[in-house]
């Protein structure tokens, strides 16, 4: 919810630019222009925004109320620590001769 609102005044103001371009930069005074002009494009991209946003929390598991697994068990290794400190060693050595 947090993310749709500043989505929306940005989409606002990307169809106000349009409407520059295309020279309809004078402010509407008839509510039906007003509809035409602002409403329309503006309600068809927060249905576009709301769908994109519901796919995406769908996606990361957001609806299932079952606990997230793993494909591969995620962690720091012993190889990843050797790595990591042969790292470290290589680049003292590199910046102090």
């Amino acid at each position: 919810m947090f993310r749709y609102f500043p989505t929306l005044s940005e989409e606002y103001k990307a169809i106000s630019d349009a409407k520059k371009m295309r020279g309809l930069g004078h402010p509407v005074k008839h509510p039906l222009v007003y509809i035409e002009y602002i409403l329309v494009p503006l309600m068809m991209s927060a249905v576009r925004i709301a769908d994109e946003l519901s796919a995406a929390s769908l996606t990361k598991g957001l609806s299932t109320e079952t606990k997230r697994t793993h494909i591969c068990q995620i962690g720091i290794r012993p190889i990843d620590v050797l790595i990591m400190t042969g790292s470290v060693i290589v680049l003292v050595l590199f910046f102090v001769y």
